[in-house]
Order: C-alpha cells, then sequence, then structure tokens
C-alpha cells in the first residue's frame, strides 16, 4: 500500500512545477515500485489482556457506610467449675486362698481336693497345704478277685521369696491300693483263687527342698530324699542333689550343671523268669556328672554349646561306664516374640526306679530287674 501512496506522489509534484516548466514539455509518466512485504513484530496489534465493555449498563458500587450499636444485655448466666467424669472400675477379681471338692460316681467311685494357702511372717513366706484323693470300690463282672482303688496324696509346701534368693521346701507322703484282678479263665485253678493274695500297697514319703540365686556365681540348686515300699517287703532310697553355677568370661557366659543320684533298692521275690523263688533282687547305682556349656546371645540369635558328662558305678555288679552326650541348643527368633525357631540335641543317663515305674503302671510285679 505505501508503494502505491508514493507513486501518486510523484505524479502530483510534477502537476506542481508543469507551469513553470511549460516550455519544456516533458510528458507524464507513472512509476511504479513493486517491493515485496515483510511484516514484523511492531506490525502486529497488542490484544488488551482487559477487554473494553461496550455494554451501555453499567453497574457502579454504591459506597455503604454504617455504624456499630451497642446496648448492654443483663446476663444471670453464671459458668460452674469442671469436674472430671468418673471411670467406671470393674469389679476386681476375687481370689481364694482355699479351694475344696468332693465328687461321687457309678461303681462308687470318690474323689476330693483340698488346697488351702497361708501367709506366714507377715507375707514374707507361704505355707501350702494339698490333699488329693480317688478311690473306687465297685466289682467288676467276671473277675474273681477284688478290684478296689485307693490313691491318696498329701503335700505341705513352705515357699519364700526375696529379692535375691527364692526357696522351697516340701513334704510329701501317699498311700496307694491296687489289685492285680486280670486272670483269665483257665489259667489258674479255680480251687487255688482263694489262696491268692492279689492286693497290692505302695507307700512313700518325701522331702524336698530348691533354691533359686539372683546376681551370684550359683544360681540355684534342687535336693531330693525319697523313701518307697510296699506291703510284699519291696522298698527302695533315693538322694539326687542338682546345684547349677553362672560365670561370666568375656561377654559370653559358661553355664556348670553338676548332679548326684543314689539309688538302693530290693525286692523280697526273684525274678519271674526264676523257677524257684529262692533269693530276692537287690540293686544299688551311683551316678554322678557334669554338664559345662557355653551360652551365646547375638540379637535374636541364642545358642548353648556344651556336652553332659555321666560316669555310672553298678555297686551290685561292681562295674562303671562312662557317658558323654551332646548337650547344644539353639534359638532364634524370626518375628520378635511371635515367631521363635529352635531346634537341639542333647543326650542323657536316666536311672530308672521302682517309685518312678509303679508310678505310671501301678500293677507292675514287684520282681523287677531294674537298669539306668
Amino acid at each position: 500500500m505505501k508503494t502505491k501512496f508514493f507513486g501518486i506522489g510523484i505524479m502530483i509534484c510534477g502537476l506542481w512545477f508543469a507551469p513553470v516548466h511549460a516550455q519544456d514539455d516533458i510528458g507524464t509518466e507513472t512509476v511504479t515500485v513493486i517491493k515485496s512485504y515483510t511484516p514484523s513484530v511492531a506490525d502486529a496489534d497488542k490484544i488488551n489482556t482487559i477487554p473494553k465493555m461496550t455494554d451501555s449498563v453499567v453497574l457502579r458500587k454504591k459506597q455503604v457506610i454504617y455504624n456499630i450499636f451497642s446496648v448492654p444485655v443483663a446476663s444471670t448466666f453464671t459458668p460452674a467449675k469442671g469436674r472430671a467424669a468418673p471411670v467406671q472400675r470393674s469389679n476386681p477379681e476375687v481370689l481364694y486362698n482355699s479351694s475344696a471338692s468332693f465328687a461321687l460316681g457309678n461303681f462308687n467311685n470318690a474323689a476330693l481336693d483340698f488346697y488351702t494357702s497361708r501367709e506366714i511372717d507377715r507375707g514374707e513366706k507361704q505355707f501350702d497345704i494339698a490333699l488329693n484323693h480317688f478311690s473306687s470300690r465297685g466289682d467288676i463282672d467276671d473277675t474273681p478277685f477284688d478290684t478296689n482303688i485307693y490313691d491318696t496324696k498329701l503335700a505341705l509346701t513352705l515357699s519364700s521369696k526375696e529379692r535375691d534368693l527364692n526357696w522351697t521346701a516340701r513334704l510329701a507322703g501317699g498311700h496307694q491300693i491296687y489289685n492285680w484282678y486280670g486272670v483269665r479263665a483257665g489259667v489258674v485253678d479255680e480251687a487255688l483263687l482263694p489262696q491268692i493274695d492279689e492286693k497290692q500297697t505302695y507307700f512313700n514319703v518325701e522331702g524336698s527342698a530348691r533354691f533359686d540365686v539372683a546376681e551370684s556365681v550359683i544360681t540355684g540348686g534342687e535336693i531330693l530324699l525319697r523313701r518307697f515300699w510296699d506291703r510284699l517287703e519291696s522298698g527302695e532310697n533315693r538322694i539326687r542333689v542338682t546345684p547349677s553355677f553362672l560365670l561370666p568370661v568375656s561377654d559370653e557366659e559358661v553355664t556348670i550343671e553338676l548332679h548326684a543320684d543314689y539309688l538302693n533298692g530290693s525286692f523280697t521275690n526273684s525274678s519271674l523268669n526264676s523257677v524257684e523263688n529262692t533269693s530276692g533282687i537287690e540293686y544299688s547305682f551311683f551316678q554322678a556328672g557334669v554338664t559345662p556349656g557355653l551360652l551365646i546371645s547375638r540379637d535374636d540369635l541364642t545358642l548353648k554349646l556344651g556336652a553332659r558328662i555321666v560316669i555310672g558305678l553298678d555297686n551290685e555288679a561292681s562295674d562303671t561306664n562312662f557317658y558323654l552326650y551332646p548337650e547344644v541348643t539353639a534359638s532364634y527368633n524370626l518375628a520378635g516374640e511371635a515367631v521363635i525357631a529352635y531346634g537341639g540335641i542333647q543326650g542323657d543317663l536316666r536311672q530308672n526306679s521302682f517309685y518312678d515305674l509303679a508310678a505310671r503302671t501301678p500293677y507292675i510285679s514287684p520282681t523287677l530287674v531294674i537298669q539306668p
């Protein structure tokens, strides 16, 4: 567009000066300048951010002027002091220091359980009494012998719990009556049945003591004295002592457990394998052992490495044997106290006794060959 106006301006100038140079007619020429259009940023119109309002109606904000008018109001409200709501407490569990129960059933069965506990010496010591009884006097059909059962046990316990020492002393006794009534028909001549005494009675008296010591080289121990016999002149005596020690070495702990076990007994009758009942059975054993161990604790891992060394003496046979058993245990907390993996391998020489065998099966014959 500018190029065209420029051409027209030249023409007007030529006409303006034409009269001055009238004597020279040079003619009229049209010059057209053609140039390519090159736009620039300055040629563009800027768009207004806020557009102009072309509405004919324009609302104006009206200025509002206001004043606060306060009027006093009389109030009779008086706030009360707050108090905490009372907590509903549940009734404490009732604990009794004595209990007793008695029951009767078929076959003239009777059961009695009694227990009482008393605090003495201003609560520093505790004395317990426990009595248990079970009996059955009902006859079983098709048995030529009596089938009565009596089992009575009495235990007296005195215990004390102090800050560094806990100990317990116990005195117990028992009385049991059983009958060997299981005889097949035809095995024994019926004429001899009235001459058979099938009754067996057991008696036992024992005293034991145990103590536990805190923060000491001697961590605890136990001692047992027992006398056990029956109505057929069988009996045995047993003494067992088991102290334990703890020795701290560097960051680890070394445990030492000692045990001594003496057993002596006799049976009036010979073994059932003997043809003639001419002599009884006597037995006497002594065991002495030590169990050293190393206790290792690492975070969630507890490992105990040790071995049990036992010397066994058979006094009747004048025989001595030496035994060695592993004592290895380990535990690992996989998930805190929720999941614990543990395992180990242990060995021991266990001393059988007439008392333990009769407690497991009271209908055994008093003609046993006792061996560890």
